[in-house]
């Protein structure tokens, strides 16, 4: 998550997008786990009190949440779930790439 945000500078352009109901999709061919895993929690939970109490639970998937947050200008928690079921993760090969 904290190559994407600080390293790429991918993230931080989208939650003007983001925040207003428009969809982002990451594209790569090294893979966004933790993002990817990130939206599968929120799409998977039925409100943002389940992500919260059973999704974030780890260590790891709460830094991560904690990381895309600080890169989005710190909104309430709240608005990042929802933005989440708003992001498309895809991963794609050398020759998706070319």
């Amino acid at each position: 998550m904290s190559a994407l945000a600080a390293t790429y500078g991918v993230l931080q352009p989208w939650w003007p997008k983001l925040s207003v109901g428009d969809r982002c999709v990451c594209v790569s061919g090294a893979g966004a786990g933790e993002l990817n895993e990130l939206t599968e929690r929120a799409a998977a939970a039925a409100d943002w009190q389940e992500v919260s109490t059973e999704f974030l639970k780890g260590k790891e998937p709460a830094a991560h949440f904690r990381q895309l947050r600080s890169a989005w200008w710190d909104p309430a928690e709240a608005e990042v779930y929802r933005a989440l079921h708003s992001v498309d993760v895809r991963t794609i090969d050398e020759t998706q790439l070319g």
